[in-house]
């Protein structure tokens, strides 16, 4: 596993418009690509928690 960066944001993008996946995962989808890289530009799960995605 590697941390998420901000070059995963259209395949993070594209991932949170499955609707299968997202009955897993109870997150809303994105409303654009900026949305997905502007989350994972802040996403701090790792350095938090040592745990993420």
């Amino acid at each position: 596993m590697r941390n998420l960066t901000i070059d995963d944001a259209e395949d993070f993008y594209n991932l949170n418009l499955d609707k299968e996946a997202l009955r897993f995962t109870g997150d809303k989808p994105f409303l654009d690509l900026q949305a997905a890289k502007d989350f994972l530009k802040h996403y701090n799960q790792y350095s938090k928690f040592n745990v993420g995605l």
